[in-house]
């Protein structure tokens, strides 16, 4: 018996001995610094020069059954899209302002604006990753997607990339009593006036493109036209003379050309606006099946107090574009959507009643978006806008309320901007009234406290509805408030002027965030009032008492 146990435990310690064997020689290997064999994808990447515009830089490849593929952030970097993948329908989507390119993996078909193109591509999905063929770069369906020219050295792992260019600037005419610059531009190339006063005119053009940087020498009315083409946009800056005037802006929408007018002599001055977008609307923000003008609808005061009022004011809209973003996002386009949204989650509360400015994308002059809430007498007016800097970088999320001094340089600057629309407002035969404004102002300034508890509420519901970190109330004199004679704040949801911040407004999701963080903030400023009001109810009805 027991020799038989003996051997039957040295059977199994043996067997247990000669499987361990593998695991001991992979680790002794493994600790040696030789790596265990890796399937072929995870191996060493190679690197493409990829020359853009006559910048080269590197973008990986990887080999695969002897070819090279892209990985799918690699395309978006090329593309400068976002990248959003989905699982369910098992692809992954590159999204630019003006178009939509899918792969998906378990078809290998791509998708280019909702359309499946004629050629197949062999599209590889391993360890989460999706990996495109090199020779996808330079097709036609990539090309038309990223609006470049694309060629492609495989043997040499050469890819060069070069933007067309969008922008002509013809010689400067002389026409005695004004000096006519006129920018020859194509459909695509939206614009913003960053600057437009006696000492210059400034002017950027989104994913615009000169075939070069230049500078022109004038003369005293003309001194300097300088050309700044930059990575993603360009800048046309006019220094004027002394004996420049004025200057004027239009839009020739039929030969495709902005004519900067400098006048010798005294005249208007006027801003121009961006051209109404005719085309079908994309993750720029754009709202579909909106309409260009439509009939201000009178709202007339609620008798019952049990009933509150609340007044959603979109900025911008129509001809009056706000803001435009690096990537072409245009201000009026998510404003509209997320006072939309807001207005669909504060309706929710049977207590009150929600009135839109603008319901869609059409002009409204400030003056006819404060009467709304004046004739409504309106319990708070909220005005929404997206907030722009010269610098790339600024961040975060504001709420303003008014004062006659701005609370630091860059809220007045902010107050400058949205003010501009002023000039936009043609109003013929109506003179603006000093007393008027004066009257207005000075209504408007017992509301302070109560928009400063608003601004407050609206900022910490914000911030724990959202992933916004700054959140910040500041005060200016801005004209949307000052006609309003109810408390009221004006919400600046984040920078276009940043392009990571643009990207945030770009999505629905992070706008859903936004909406639901301003709900929580302004439910709870109406709560407290009404407690506040029931406060003051009850003790008149005291005093009252015998």
């Amino acid at each position: 018996m027991r020799r038989s146990f003996n051997s039957r435990f040295g059977f199994a310690h043996r067997l247990c001995l000669l499987l361990a064997l593998p695991l001991i020689s992979f680790s002794l290997a493994f600790s040696a610094g030789r790596k265990p064999i890796q399937p072929e994808e995870s191996k060493k990447s190679v690197r493409y020069d990829w020359i853009y515009n006559g910048i080269t830089k590197k973008v990986k490849a990887y080999p695969i059954e002897g070819h090279d593929y892209f990985r799918i952030g690699g395309l978006a970097k090329l593309s400068r899209a976002q990248l959003r993948w989905q699982s369910i329908t098992k692809q992954a989507c590159l999204s630019r302002v003006d178009g939509l390119l899918c792969f998906n993996w378990e078809r290998s078909t791509v998708y280019h604006d909702g359309t499946p193109t004629n050629k197949k591509y062999k599209l590889i999905y391993r360890n989460q990753q999706l990996y495109i063929p090199v020779g996808f770069a330079p097709s036609k369906t990539f090309e038309s997607f990223t609006q470049t020219k694309l060629a492609l050295n495989e043997k040499q792992r050469i890819l060069s990339q070069d933007s067309p260019v969008t922008l002509k600037l013809p010689p400067v005419e002389n026409l005695g009593d004004r000096y006519c610059v006129k920018v020859e531009m194509e459909e695509r190339t939206p614009y913003q006036v960053i600057e437009q006063n006696k000492k210059r005119v400034w002017l950027r053009f989104i994913r615009g493109r000169f075939s070069r940087s230049e500078i022109f020498r004038g003369d005293k009315v003309l001194k300097e036209v300088r050309v700044n083409q930059k990575h993603r946009s360009a800048d046309l800056i006019l220094k004027l003379g002394h004996k420049a005037k004025t200057s004027h802006l239009q839009f020739d929408p039929t030969h495709r050309k902005l004519i900067i007018d400098v006048f010798t002599k005294e005249r208007g001055a006027s801003v121009v606006s961006l051209p109404e977008n005719k085309s079908s609307p994309s993750d720029n923000g754009a709202v579909s099946g909106t309409k260009k003008s439509s009939t201000r609808r009178v709202y007339k005061p609620l008798k019952d107090r049990k009933f509150r009022t609340i007044v959603i004011d979109p900025g911008h809209g129509g001809k009056d574009s706000g803001a435009v973003g690096v990537r072409g996002t245009v201000e009026k386009n998510i404003n509209l959507k997320v006072g939309l949204a807001l207005a669909k989650e504060l309706k929710k509360n049977k207590n009150l009643r929600v009135i839109l400015t603008r319901d869609n994308d059409s002009f409204t002059s400030l003056s006819d978006r404060t009467e709304v809430a004046n004739n409504a007498k309106a319990d708070l007016f909220v005005s929404i806008h997206c907030n722009s800097s010269f610098s790339s970088k600024s961040k975060g999320f504001e709420v303003y309320i008014l004062s006659e001094e701005a609370s630091d340089e860059a809220a007045e600057a902010v107050a400058r901007k949205e003010n501009s629309v002023v000039q936009l407002e043609a109003r013929k035969g109506e003179a603006s009234s000093k007393l008027y404004d004066l009257l207005a102002s000075m209504a408007v300034y017992n509301f302070i406290n109560q928009s400063s508890e608003c601004a407050a509420h609206i900022c910490r519901g914000v911030k724990k509805k959202s992933r916004v970190k700054s959140t910040a109330v500041r005060e200016a004199n801005f004209h949307v408030l000052r006609g309003a004679q109810m408390p009221g704040v004006l919400v600046e949801l984040e920078y276009l002027s940043n392009p990571v911040t643009e990207l945030k407004l770009r999505s629905s999701r992070y706008r859903s965030q936004l909406v639901r963080g301003l709900a929580a903030g302004v439910l709870e400023y109406d709560r407290r009032s009404r407690q506040k009001f029931q406060a003051v109810t009850a003790q008149k009805q005291k005093k009252q008492e015998p």
